[in-house]
């Protein structure tokens, strides 16, 4: 049911040229409980949320597939975890916090994306300091606003 849902999800963000971030679903019984965060290269406003509320619902609804549910639909926020080469590259110039292992250490990094590619990512940190991490060794990084 859940992979359903999702895809009925996927489908109603691509028709309106967002993507799914995040989906989670929480069934139970007659009351499920479904919660999706959307985005889009060009941010995602209140009304862009309303409408892949009204997409997704009238999709829902079209299919018959849960007769009742909660929707709760948002954007990654301004701190976003950021998790794929293609999220760092579209935020270089950005603030960002990354964790990373290094020589077998935990290091912590705060400063500005400076470049990112399929293999690793610079910033200059807090300290003007070139840093590069490649992203196997990336255990979270966010956007720091």
């Amino acid at each position: 049911m859940k992979d359903e849902i999702l895809k009925v999800a996927e489908e109603a963000a691509e028709f309106l040229g967002f993507s799914v971030y995040e989906f989670h679903v929480l069934l139970k019984g007659p009351s499920t409980n479904i919660s999706v965060k959307i985005d889009s290269p060009d941010g995602i406003s209140h009304d862009k949320c309303a409408e892949f509320s009204d997409e997704f619902c009238g999709r829902m609804e079209d299919l018959n597939l849960l007769p009742n549910f909660s929707l709760e639909v948002s954007s990654p926020g301004l701190n976003r975890k950021l998790r794929t080469p293609e999220e760092f590259i579209r935020f270089k110039d950005a603030p960002v916090k990354v964790s990373y292992m290094e020589d077998g250490e935990k290091r912590f990094s705060m400063g500005i994306l400076t470049d990112a590619d399929e293999n690793r990512i610079e910033l200059l940190d807090e300290n003007k300091k070139r840093v590069l991490v490649e992203y196997s060794n990336i255990t979270n990084a966010n956007l720091n606003y």
